[in-house]
């Protein structure tokens, strides 16, 4: 039998079903497959982004607190300290992040590993900044040990007694006071000294303390007796400390210098790791995401050549199309990520095909781009790490020798220049020379208008020596407002003052800082090789002696240094240690000059004068070592004892022979600076149960350079009911804007315009105008200086005015003081009855015609 064939319409519609089935099984599988691989790379993106972000951040934190703690090794500074503790809690956080993100059973032997590394780190870190502590305090240990003893030798008696211009002291002392100081000397030569240094300083420093054992043991008898057993007991155990502390810094260094070594090799070992845990590990993920995208691709090929292999030609044929649109774009992935899997980053894939393929492609292309921008990343970073530590270590040697401030070459690098300069003069037979260059009345400039205006200030006037400076001149600022300029091969002295007269004249010109121009002189001491000195360091020292004398002629000037220079500097240092000597010795003391109404005969107001009983009885004014306190910072303790004893001398008058006793006293511009004073001054009246108005300050035009913080202490000293006198009124420029800005009670005429009132008609002209506008603006008037009857006459017939001079009375002590006030009038009334007594003999010999002048004999 035959079997009949289907119509041709049933094949069509079941050539029109298989290729549909076909189509629709292929499209599963395509689907199927595409997308596991999909999701298999989009695992591996998730999981190696942040495992290389991690690595990056690891690297970061470790880095920043290996250089934070060398950093404080190099300078144990708060701010320092700080960045060492916050770099730690960066790294603390890291690692938190980093157990967070890592995957424990996946490398749990090197996870451990790296975290037992990166806790070490920290500790270690962590000790390292404590050994620093710890050596910081062992050497401020060692220090007050050190000035301990020298104290103790010095309370002794080791300065000596100063008779006349010599000073006698006992040897024992003396001696011991040298060995102590040769201990403090070789013992900061060691302890700052590094390495090879320290250890040939390490002899010297033995030597130096065997000899003041030595020294000790031999005088021993001789300081029991004197200063005594417990004196030279707590002498030795001073000393005993002080090497201790020695030995233990010298010990702490040697720790901190191993363990800092062993610091450094940690964070390279950290880092290896991190590179060796991390980023391979992300790599060989990678790689497997890649054989796993191929095999699921390879069985998708497989599966759709099982499928289409039993299909008519025509189901071959849309297989063919169809394997256009899925096997080629497939092809090019596995290419792609065989070529990924190399290491080579840059391998791209080309869209198109399905959608699917398509775009597992662009996150093939997405995920390719990423790998290659975090490489890149890591590589820049890596390679701006390395470039970050070469410009730190270069600012590091920079910062070494120069100022921050300015730029300017530091006190190290200018001892090395001069001394290299030193020694090419004395090869070549020449000359070289410093000028030591210090500002006019900086502390003003800083106090009134700002430290920040001061450092640009400095700033100015360092770019103005940079000007200055010619070929071979160099230029250095030693700190503060002091600066250098080493002349070197110079021929001829005398160039010297030649150079020196146009660097002083160079600032006369205004110096222009944020749009204010100043006029910022400077006073220059010259010392000259080997003219004054054959060494750097004494050179420097015979240029600062010629610079404080250059201050002493009045500034905005220059001095060349001569021997004499040097015996003065040393004599300022003794009235300096002999002043200081004074306050806590009780010493000084206060006389009192009166000042009287011409109109009461009282008087009403006495000048509170400080005085200096030397323990040899002689007896100093103020004059004669007031500008010694003022260059060595004793003024303010100096005001302060004045105000006290003032204050005391007050109670005990108004509570005795003299209930409306005021005094005056003198109060200087760096009182008012100190931002205090009002407060001060409140503070004495209210222990000493004082009334205001009992207290009257003087004080000079120079307190309008201070600014206005002093104006408006002032006005809070008048609403107190303090007075307020401007003293020396009329010398040197006084300004009437005085008057005008200062809150003032009385204005005090200078004695010397005083002095030429009874010689000058235009004197006396002066002195009148002077009293009738101060009368006219309310303020009371005192004239200084009144020490011959005629001056009185004239000042007689200006009206209520007071005076005050030699012709009153001269200043004396608080108990004579007292006998001058009571017998004030009848003394004033004598004075007053001469001065008239004689202007009429005057007029009796003048016949008003002609006068006759006898000649002076």
């Amino acid at each position: 039998m035959h079997r009949r064939s289907l119509p041709i319409n049933a094949w069509l519609m079941l050539a029109a079903g298989a290729v549909a089935f076909a189509f629709l099984l292929g499209s599963y599988l395509v689907h199927r497959g595409t997308q596991n691989s999909a999701e298999s790379i989009s695992r591996v993106e998730n999981r190696f982004e942040p495992l290389v972000r991690l690595a990056l951040d690891l690297e970061n934190a470790v880095g920043t607190f290996d250089r934070a703690v060398l950093g404080y090794l190099k300078f144990d500074t708060p701010a320092n300290a700080a960045a060492v503790l916050g770099a730690s809690r960066t790294l603390v956080a890291t690692l938190a992040e980093y157990d967070r993100i890592a995957d424990p059973p996946a490398a749990a032997a090197s996870d451990g590993e790296l975290r037992h590394q990166l806790a070490a780190f920290h500790r270690d870190g962590l000790m390292l900044m404590e050994l620093q502590n710890q050596r910081s305090r062992a050497l401020r240990s060692h220090r007050e040990a050190i000035d301990a003893l020298r104290g103790r030798i010095a309370s002794a008696g080791a300065s000596g007694l100063p008779v006349g211009e010599n000073v006698f002291a006992r040897r024992s002392l003396s001696e011991l006071a040298r060995a102590a100081d040769a201990v403090r000397d070789r013992a900061e030569e060691q302890l700052t000294e590094n390495g090879r240094g320290r250890v040939e300083r390490a002899g010297d420093v033995e030597r130096a303390e065997r000899a003041f054992r030595e020294v000790l043991d031999s005088h021993a008898p001789e300081l029991e007796r004197s200063p005594g057993r417990v004196w030279l007991e707590l002498a030795r155990e001073d000393f005993a400390r002080a090497v201790a502390q020695r030995r233990a810094v010298i010990r702490l260094d040697e720790m901190i210098e191993k363990s800092r070594q062993e610091f450094a090799a940690a964070a390279a070992r950290i880092q290896e790791q991190v590179h060796a845990d991390l980023q391979e590990p992300a790599w060989r993920a990678l790689g497997a995401a890649a054989r796993s995208a191929r095999l699921t691709v390879e069985d998708t090929e497989r599966m759709l050549g099982v499928v289409s292999a039993g299909m008519l030609f025509v189901i071959l044929c849309v297989a063919v199309l169809t394997a256009q649109g899925i096997t080629v774009p497939v092809r090019r992935l596995m290419a792609g990520t065989r070529r990924l899997a190399r290491g080579k980053l840059d391998a791209r894939v080309e869209r198109g095909g399905v959608r699917e393929l398509d775009e597992l492609a662009l996150a093939f292309n997405h995920m390719a781009e990423q790998l290659y921008a975090s490489q890149r990343a890591l590589r820049d970073y890596q390679a701006e790490l390395e470039e970050r530590v070469a410009a730190r270590t270069r600012q590091l040697r920079h910062l070494a020798h120069h100022d921050p401030l300015t730029d300017l070459p530091n006190r190290r690098k200018l001892f090395a220049f001069l001394s290299s300069a030193l020694e090419q003069a004395r090869a070549a037979g020449r000359h070289a020379a410093v000028l030591f260059i210090d500002l006019d009345n900086f502390k003003t400039i800083n106090d009134s208008l700002g430290h920040e205006f001061g450092d640009r200030v400095l700033k100015g006037i360092g770019d103005r020596l940079r000007t200055l400076a010619q070929e071979g001149e160099f230029v250095a600022r030693l700190g503060g407002d002091e600066f250098t300029l080493v002349l070197r091969d110079v021929k001829d002295p005398e160039d010297v003052k030649a150079r020196v007269e146009r660097v002083v004249a160079a600032f006369q010109r205004p110096l222009a800082v944020e749009r204010r121009e100043l006029l910022v002189g400077v006073s220059i001491g010259v010392a000259v090789f080997p003219d004054h000195a054959m060494d750097a360091e004494a050179l420097l020292r015979a240029a600062d002696s010629a610079l404080f004398r250059a201050k002493e002629l009045g500034r905005n000037r220059y001095c060349v240094y001569s021997p004499e220079l040097l015996q003065a500097a040393a004599s300022r240092f003794r009235t300096e240690q002999a002043l200081r000597k004074a306050i806590e010795a009780d010493e000084l003391l206060l006389h009192f000059q009166p000042e009287v109404s011409l109109a009461t005969l009282e008087t009403t107001v006495v000048e509170a004068l400080l005085r200096w009983r030397r323990p040899d009885g002689t007896l100093l004014s103020a004059g004669q070592f007031l500008d010694v306190a003022q260059q060595s910072g004793l003024i303010l303790e100096l005001n302060e004892w004045v105000l006290r004893a003032a204050g005391a001398t007050l109670r005990e008058w108004r509570a005795g022979a003299w209930p409306q006793a005021r005094i005056a006293i003198n109060a200087s511009s760096q009182q008012f600076l100190t931002g205090n004073f009002v407060g001060v001054v409140e503070r004495m009246l209210r222990t000493s149960g004082l009334p205001p108005e009992c207290l009257e300050l003087e004080l000079t035009e120079n307190v309008l350079q201070t600014g206005s913080v002093t104006i408006e202490a002032l006005h809070a000293l008048r609403l107190l009911g303090v007075t307020v006198a401007l003293d020396d009124f009329g010398a040197g420029f006084s300004s009437l804007t005085s008057l005008e800005r200062l809150p003032l009670d009385r204005v005090k005429i200078d004695r010397g315009l005083v002095a030429a009132v009874d010689s000058s008609p235009r004197a006396a002209a002066i002195v009148r105008s002077i009293i009738s506008l101060c009368r006219s603006l309310g303020l009371q008037v005192t004239a200084e200086g009144v020490e011959r009857p005629a001056q009185l006459d004239l000042l007689l017939s200006c009206g209520d005015v007071h005076v005050q001079g030699y012709l009153i009375a001269r200043p004396a002590a608080a108990d004579a003081m007292l006998e001058f006030v009571r017998g004030a009038s009848s003394h004033l009334a004598t004075l007053r009855a001469k001065v008239e007594e004689s202007r009429a003999q005057a007029d009796s010999a003048f016949d008003g015609t002609v006068a006759i002048l006898r000649p002076r004999r």
